[in-house]
């Protein structure tokens, strides 16, 4: 899944979800699917308007968010 951040003239922040070439209003429920069944987020897109600074901590938050569901991955089950 590929999440894309777009900020309007108002400087509202607004998150879609690509799915199939096709932008969807973002929904948590479908990402945590998402993530269950792929168990990580492509690389997001971040429209123009992004500081570096908010653009680099998107990219780190999907990093973040990846890497725990890696760890999760690695851990062995619970009885």
């Amino acid at each position: 899944m590929k999440l894309v951040f777009r900020k309007n003239e108002a400087e509202q922040v607004t998150v879609f979800q690509n799915v199939g070439g096709q932008l969807k209003p973002f929904s948590y429920t479908v990402m945590m699917k998402a993530l269950l069944s792929s168990d990580s987020l492509e690389p997001p897109d971040v429209a123009e308007g992004f500081s570096t600074e908010e653009a680099e901590s998107i990219v780190s938050m999907i990093d973040q968010i990846n890497g725990v569901m890696a760890d999760a991955e690695s851990e062995p089950d619970s009885p």
